[in-house]
């Protein structure tokens, strides 16, 4: 009867199938060696009739150029939607095509079959300048000093006058000015130093140009691209004769440029000294020295240039540089003009706050990235002689940065670990495919993270710097290069294999669930559907060996944990391809504060691009991430373990892998029956075990009375009608 056959229907036509009969499999994900639940046909052939060369984009011509083998493809079966997958065009000929349909979790194994883990497309993580944080000025004036503080916003000048002494009032009045015009926008620190700060957000995106003093100019340009000018003013060259002091900060390098005037000296003469010995000296590595000309109303004027461009692009992160000029008496006299500035932008400095707050804001479960703290003493493999030994190492809720040195050494580094949940994500999407379900959402298997070895270290301009290298971290990274160079599908099976999980499918999702949940369904009576032939195989239990497969690279080592259970015989074996780090309980006198706590530890060299440029390989393990545990000294550290609230990853255990797991499901599988069966199955039945929900069948037969769970079901169909059924069971 028309209708009630198989159909292939590519953006909306159907093939002619011209009387072919279409093989099908379909494999419970119970016992499926990668836990999907597969539909599929085998090769068969159709004509190349008009109409089906129309669909299949003319493929087989000589002079074609299609290079499409695969096509989206709704099945149909009896009219009504079976599977949603691909056609996948295997042969060309002169008369034809050999096709086959596979659904789109057969298509997601083959997509990721052969592929790496770090060549998921995972996005990247890490920081972006943003113009709404905010801007600071902080002014520390000398004992007695003539004051001026000023700021342009949208080219209209707000500033104070002139005041006897730099107090707190410089600040609150010109935040009122400022507030009058843009409300919110400044406001007063006024504890000492003083400083006002104006939050961008809060003013648009305007220009803000902050004129300290009148000798002293900052413009705060194109963030973090700016320059700071100095304005040389008569007033400095007191009693006419005296030492112009120029003051460079850079972290812990100062340095001092002294210019004595006399009665002759003039501002160009004290500006082309400054620029002279600047690029004489080691700071000059960090700025270009330059002479100015600008204009001030009528008034022509001149001033040094200094850019800091490449300072803070290259070197953001690092301690900041304050520079002064400051007028020093010849005579007795202590009356001094004096302004000390950090020469960064609050506006930098505030987005990489925000960067390092993002790594230590990590007490959010489920987030893509964490950083658990894990001791590793081989990480550097003795390159890198001031390593602290701890990866991600956090001190009270802060991760310390790197300080300079004459070459590259890290005492502390970064290795971000993925969210494993975020990991199966990006696999499913290569089927087009969503994971969802209760298990997945179980807090435990939320904060399962992938142990990574790929630090994020980065020498900031190594060969330039001069005398210091700067060692800090990536401001942007890869996700998926922070997982094991591991085939995907691997890694898939392996969490398949040790969590003891099936993958249950609707058109566009895959719903992960325990084996032995299934146990539990409805038996469904198919006595009437079965013909009184069979066959069968007896299952004899001849034990299991569960084991994890540890990183042969890593030396740690604790004799009875995470050693192999084995049960009975142990003839057959359970072992994923995946492991966890073993935990230590010490006190950590190397650190600052000393802290006693438990954490994960590895021996293992590790990558970095500062080192090896990540040359190491390594397998996957997985481990819980716990948010933030407390020490002994109660500061706070970012926790992993292989031990959750819920259960363990150590096979062995009341609360082991196995016991948790695995105990229903190898009790099931490892007695009964393998049998096969013949079964003359209508489109509702076919249609209802598509998905294989409810796979318990109760079968009342002449020679005994048997519950089993079907195993895979073959059938044909041609375009008109449905053949019989071989389905085979695995009986209690």
């Amino acid at each position: 009867m028309k209708g009630v056959g198989v159909e292939f229907i590519i953006n909306g036509q159907k093939l002619d199938l011209c009387g072919v009969k279409i093989q099908y499999q379909m494999i419970n994900p119970l016992f499926d060696e990668d836990g999907l639940p597969r539909v599929f046909t085998t090769t068969f052939s159709i004509d190349a009739t008009p109409h089906n060369l129309q669909i299949l984009d003319y493929a087989n011509r000589l002079d074609s150029t299609s290079t499409e083998d695969t096509f989206i493809c709704q099945n149909h079966l009896g009219g009504m939607p079976f599977q949603e997958g691909y056609i996948n065009v295997c042969q060309r000929t002169d008369k034809g095509f050999k096709l086959y349909f596979e659904n789109l979790a057969g298509r997601l194994a083959d997509k990721a079959k052969d592929k790496s883990l770090q060549n998921l497309d995972m996005g990247k993580e890490g920081v972006t300048i943003v113009n709404d944080t905010i801007f600071e000025a902080t002014i520390i004036p000398g004992a007695i000093s003539p004051s001026n503080l000023g700021i342009m916003i949208n080219g209209k000048r707000y500033e104070t006058g002139t005041f006897t002494v730099a107090g707190i009032g410089i600040y609150t009045a010109l935040a009122a000015l400022i507030n009058a015009d843009y409300p919110t926008a400044a406001s007063v620190n006024n504890v000492v130093p003083f400083s006002i700060s104006i939050d961008q957000s809060a003013i648009g995106n305007h220009d803000v140009i902050f004129d300290c003093f009148p000798q002293i100019r900052k413009v705060f340009e194109d963030i973090p691209n700016y320059v700071s000018i100095h304005e040389i003013c008569e007033s400095q060259f007191i009693d006419r004769e005296g030492v112009l002091r120029l003051r460079i900060d850079i972290d812990s390098y100062s340095n001092f440029i002294d210019y004595n005037y006399t009665n002759d000296s003039t501002i160009e003469d004290a500006i082309d000294h400054f620029i002279n010995v600047i690029h004489n000296q080691e700071f000059g590595q960090w700025s270009i020295a330059s002479k100015i000309n600008y204009s001030v109303g009528d008034k022509e004027c001149l001033a040094l240039k200094l850019d800091f461009t490449r300072y803070n692009t290259e070197f953001l992160g690092y301690n900041p540089l304050v520079y002064n000029i400051t007028t020093i008496n010849l005579n007795e006299s202590t009356w001094s003009i004096t302004s000390s500035s950090q020469l960064y932008s609050e506006k930098v400095r505030d987005a990489w706050d925000a960067y390092m707050i993002n790594y230590s804001n990590t007490s959010v479960l489920g987030e893509t990235i964490s950083y658990p703290t894990i001791r590793n003493t081989k990480f550097y493999d003795n390159q890198n002689p001031l390593w602290q030994l701890y990866c991600n190492f956090n001190n009270q809720d802060n991760y310390p940065m790197n300080m300079k040195q004459c070459a590259k050494q890290f005492r502390y580094n970064l290795t971000p670990m993925v969210n494993h949940v975020d990991v199966l994500d990006a696999i499913a999407d290569l089927g087009g495919l969503d994971i969802i379900g209760a298990f997945i959402n179980r807090p435990e298997i939320q904060q399962l993270i992938v142990y990574s070895i790929n630090s994020i270290d980065d020498i900031r301009a190594a060969d330039e710097c001069g005398k210091y290298v700067l060692n800090c971290y990536l401001r942007e990274f890869e996700i998926a290069k922070q997982l094991p160079d591991f085939d995907v599908l691997d890694f898939w099976k392996a969490f398949a294999k040790w969590f003891c999980i099936a993958w249950y499918p609707t058109s566009s999702t895959l719903e992960a669930i325990q084996k032995k949940e299934i146990l539990a369904t409805r038996i469904i009576d198919w006595t009437t559907k079965v013909k009184p032939d069979y066959t069968f195989k007896n299952i004899y239990d001849q034990g299991t060996t569960f084991d994890l497969t540890h990183d042969p690279d890593d030396d740690k080592n604790i004799d009875g944990v995470l050693e192999q259970l084995v049960i009975g015989d142990g003839e057959q074996e359970v072992i994923p391809e995946l492991s966890t780090l073993y935990e230590i309980e010490e006190t950590a006198i190397n650190t600052n504060p000393d802290r006693a706590w438990r954490i994960p530890e590895a021996i293992q060299v590790g990558n970095s691009t500062a080192y090896n440029n990540n040359q190491n390989d390594f397998l996957p393990r997985l481990l819980f991430f716990l948010g933030f545990a407390t020490d002994i000294n109660g500061a706070d550290y970012p926790y992993a373990d292989y031990i959750s609230a819920v259960h363990s990853l150590d096979w062995n255990g009341a609360d082991g892998m196995y016991e948790t797991y695995w105990k229903e499901w190898r009790d099931f599988i490892n007695k009964g029956k393998d049998l096969t069966m013949s079964a003359a199955l209508n489109i509702l039945d076919i249609l209802n075990l598509q998905n294989f929900r409810q796979p318990r069948r109760l079968i009342r037969h002449s020679k005994g009375q048997v519950v089993g769970i079907i195993k895979r079901v073959s059938f044909s169909s041609t375009e008109s009608r449905i053949s019989e059924s071989k389905v085979q069971f695995h009986t209690q």
